[in-house]
């Protein structure tokens, strides 16, 4: 699993057009989602525009949340991690999606990419790799 950094404000993130990058996680951990939205919270330049724990309704909580980065968790109770990215690319085409998922199997990263995944990032790498994944995606639009 990630290792969570408590109590440290990260800095040099950039900005979507001089506002903070809205970001909405869908993880069904939920301590893993609290750890998550903590370690979020403290990336100057981010703001967590919400989160879901099992991706039902997501089409309408991402039309009223409005956020630049989705964080999708691949295995979800009630729905598929790759199915929603799929959907979410489809119906919000500048959305930027990162897989977070505990699979390191390629088969997975080769799935989330087919849907439209802007980037892959394992559960068990250090934090620095997700926030290094935001920071392109940030750079790049």
């Amino acid at each position: 699993m990630l290792a969570l950094i408590v109590g440290v404000r990260i800095v040099g993130l950039g900005h979507f057009g001089g506002r903070p990058i809205r970001i909405f996680v869908v993880e069904d951990n939920e301590l893993f989602l609290q750890g998550l939205i903590f370690f979020l919270k403290r990336i100057e330049g981010v703001e967590v525009a919400g989160y879901s724990l099992d991706g039902k309704g997501l089409l309408d909580e991402i039309e009223h949340s409005r956020p630049d980065l989705v964080i999708m968790d691949l295995f979800l109770p009630k729905s598929s991690g790759i199915a929603l990215t799929r959907m979410l690319r489809r119906r919000f085409k500048s959305l930027k999606v990162i897989v977070l998922s505990i699979c390191d199997e390629e088969e997975c990263r080769s799935n989330a990419e087919k849907a439209g995944a802007s980037a892959y990032v394992t559960k068990g790498q250090p934090l620095e790799r997700l926030k290094d994944s935001i920071l392109r995606l940030a750079a790049a639009s």
